[in-house]
């Protein structure tokens, strides 16, 4: 039985929340709900209403952050070693946030062009992060990876008509312990990198897979 994925946003009033079988590099959408919030935003009981009545109670779920609360950056350094980045990354991002980035979650993906190499760095706030898919525990599902607000597979769907049939050919590739987005529309593709909880312990950033 192919597996099926799950996913879900939060945004502003709105939560959407999307089922689909992967299969030839990208998804037949099973399911797609779009329903109001309070202004209050989400709560638990709201939530796990919500995956009680489409049948989701306990499936692993991907979901994206809240707008505004991933920090997204393009940088360039004098080398295109994923290691070396990654170590470098931190003190090329702690200017640009408001808290500590022993506070952050980060990750990047590259971008075309070399010496320098440029690269798309994201970076979240551990807390935030942690909230966020506390809240989706509490809901009663599995939260396995938190996306960055723009490259949102619901968005991505409904913002370029894939649930008319058109638009997106490529939603996403789904692999072992990896969620990665991507999206083709008017004959470009988009390839986005997510961030990945953690898989031991409540501390340290996760490392995302590539489209």
């Amino acid at each position: 039985m192919a597996r099926q994925a799950t996913a879900i946003e939060l945004a502003p009033g709105r939560v959407r929340l999307l089922t689909a079988t992967p299969g030839g590099g990208g998804l037949a959408v099973s399911r797609y709900v779009a329903e109001p919030l309070p202004p209050e935003g989400a709560t638990p009981e709201l939530l796990a209403d919500l995956f009680r009545r489409h049948g989701v109670v306990g499936e692993r779920v991907a979901s994206a952050l809240p707008a505004g609360r991933v920090a997204a950056r393009d940088l360039e350094f004098p080398f295109k070693e994923a290691g070396k980045i990654r170590d470098a990354l931190p003190f090329a991002m702690e200017p640009l946030l408001p808290y500590p980035v022993e506070e952050a979650v980060l990750d990047h993906y590259p971008l075309p062009g070399a010496d320098p190499w440029p690269v798309r760095a994201f970076a979240a706030e551990q807390s935030v992060v942690e909230a966020h898919l506390h809240l989706l525990e509490q809901a009663g599902v599995v939260p396995t990876v938190v996306a960055d607000p723009v490259t949102a597979l619901i968005n991505g769907l409904e913002d370029h008509g894939a649930l008319e049939g058109e638009g997106v050919v490529a939603v996403a590739q789904v692999a072992p312990g990896q969620f990665p987005f991507a999206g083709g529309a008017a004959g470009g593709e988009r390839h986005r990198r997510v961030l990945r909880r953690p898989l031991a312990g409540p501390e340290g950033g996760g490392e995302g897979g590539e489209a």
